[in-house]
């Protein structure tokens, strides 16, 4: 039975790596939760300190690569931040940068 879980879960799970100027400022792991490929994962990954500030996850400037097993490196967006809501956890909520230039993958792709 772990092995099932195993083998349908490690699809969705990614290594995160923030580069802001050429150099890597925060590394850590995410998660892929729709089919889509959309991303969650904490708050301190994206921005590589804490407390969060608005500024660390809005500098255009900073990069944000994530790698799946047995996928290509693809550049990820910030699309939304707990901050900004209720919830009383930092998280944050991704999506392929090309998705904002248009289409990119589709879910065939996860």
């Amino acid at each position: 039975m772990y092995n099932q879980i195993y083998e349908a879960m490690k699809r969705s799970c990614g290594y995160v790596t923030i580069v802001l100027d050429g150099e890597t400022i925060s590394q850590g792991t995410c998660f892929a939760f729709t089919p889509d490929g959309e991303v969650i994962t904490a708050a301190h990954v994206v921005t590589g300190r804490m407390p969060i500030q608005v500024k660390d996850y809005t500098d255009p400037n900073a990069k944000i690569f994530i790698k799946f097993s047995g996928r290509p490196v693809l550049e990820y967006l910030v699309k939304f931040c707990s901050l900004e809501g209720s919830i009383s956890f930092f998280v944050f909520g991704l999506v392929r940068a090309c998705r904002q230039a248009g289409p990119c993958f589709t879910s065939s792709v996860w």
